[in-house]
């Protein structure tokens, strides 16, 4: 069952923590989606993690590295050789962090990967559920601004995005084996 956000929190916070991770599915923020849907955007989604040491890891994602399948996951491409993969592989855990209009967006969740094809495999590919989200903005601020980037080239960093995202798609689960 998909909830709203506040929903999704309010009865998370009530129920035993198995009983509202196995029934309880968060609705992705409207803005989450909007942003996922561009071909182009300025604004870096970030990826925390823990490395080994308990110590948090930051990745920064562009548009072209993040998509949501049909089935509201998410799902990521990180370098093959970065902590933040590492990370994941080991821990099967992420929180997204984005920033929008509508407030700054906490996305805990589970970690599993995925094996991209053909050009992509130097990547690691992983699909995330979401199984917490939270709105993180306080009642007396607003967010104005996230980690925005520029592009150097533009053409031909969309067209890397575009082969990356239908990878991502296509993508299947991976075993490890």
């Amino acid at each position: 069952m998909k909830l709203p956000i506040s929903e999704f929190a309010r009865r998370s916070a009530v129920e035993p923590p198995e009983q509202a991770a196995s029934a309880l599915v968060p609705e992705l923020p409207a803005a989450f989606r909007r942003y996922c849907a561009r071909s182009v955007a300025k604004v870096a989604v970030e990826l925390l993690s823990a490395d080994e040491d308990g110590w948090c890891r930051q990745a920064h994602l562009s548009v072209g590295e993040v998509v949501i399948d049909g089935r509201d996951r998410i799902r990521v491409a990180l370098w093959g050789a970065s902590h933040s993969a590492a990370n994941l592989s080991r821990s099967g855990r992420a929180v997204l962090m984005f920033t929008a209009s509508e407030g700054v967006f906490e996305i805990r969740c589970n970690a599993a990967p995925l094996r991209l094809p053909g050009d992509h495999a130097h990547l690691s590919g992983f699909e995330l559920a979401p199984i917490g989200v939270r709105n993180k903005e306080a009642p007396y601020a607003r967010i104005v601004s996230g980690v925005t980037f520029r592009l150097i080239d533009e053409q031909e960093t969309r067209r890397r995005w575009r082969s990356l995202r239908i990878a991502l798609l296509a993508a299947a689960a991976y075993d490890g084996g």
